[in-house]
């Protein structure tokens, strides 16, 4: 954890606060687009090795 010192000189850790304000662009579509991007691109991670086999099984060819 880093720790982050205040003006007044207390030391403070990454708080749920600090991580908030970071973030708080990601709300309404942005949030959304953001999900649906990962969820298709870990999808599309997992299908794209299989992607030959799939093409070979249906009669396809390279």
């Amino acid at each position: 954890m880093v720790k982050i010192l205040k003006p007044e000189g207390r030391s403070v850790g990454y708080s749920g606060e600090h991580m908030a304000r970071w973030f708080s662009f990601m709300r309404g579509n942005i949030l959304v687009m953001t999900v649906c991007e990962c969820v298709l691109r870990s999808t599309i991670d997992i299908i794209w090795p299989f992607l030959a086999i799939y093409v070979l099984e249906l009669g396809g060819s390279y």
